[in-house]
C-alpha cells in the first residue's frame, strides 16, 4: 500500500485536509494491513495545534487507509480520532492544499495529490509534541 499518487479529496479551510484513500481515491475507500478497518488506538494525544496527522474515520473503530491533516487546533477530534503524526517541516505547503477552492461538498475543484511518499529514517525515537515550535 502507498499513498504515493493518491488525492486530496476533503478540504475545509481553518480545519483540515484529508486524503490516503488507495482503493478508489475518492474519500470512499478504506483497506487496512488488517482488513478494511482496525480498532481505535491511542486516544490520549490532544489536537492542540496545526499539523496533527491523524486517522480519518466514520466512528469508533472504523479507521482505514485515510488520514488528516490540521490546519489549527481542533479539540473536538480529541478522543475520536487516533494521532499518528505530525507534521514537522512543510506546514506552509499545507496550507496551500487547505487554500485550494473547493465545492459545496468541500470537495478541491482542482486535482491535489500526492508525487511521491515513503519511510525517512529516524536516527532517534520521535514523539509528538503539543508544543507548535518543536
Amino acid at each position: 500500500m502507498s499513498y504515493k499518487g493518491t488525492s486530496f479529496n476533503r478540504i475545509i479551510k481553518r480545519f483540515m485536509i484529508q486524503g490516503g484513500d488507495v482503493v478508489f481515491d475518492d474519500g470512499t475507500g478504506s483497506v487496512s494491513i488488517y482488513g478494511e478497518t482496525f480498532p481505535d488506538e491511542n486516544l490520549d494525544t490532544e489536537h492542540s495545534v496545526a499539523g496533527f496527522v491523524s486517522m480519518a474515520n466514520r466512528g469508533k473503530n472504523t479507521n482505514g487507509c485515510q488520514f488528516l491533516i490540521t490546519t489549527t487546533g481542533t479539540p473536538w477530534l480529541d478522543n475520536l480520532h487516533t494521532v499518528i503524526g505530525k507534521v514537522v517541516e512543510g506546514q506552509n505547503i499545507i496550507h496551500l492544499v487547505e487554500h485550494t477552492p473547493t465545492d459545496a461538498n468541500d470537495r478541491p475543484t482542482k486535482r491535489v495529490y500526492i508525487a511521491d511518499s515513503g519511510i525517512v529514517p529516524t536516527p532517534q525515537a520521535f514523539y509528538i509534541s503539543d508544543d507548535p515550535y518543536e
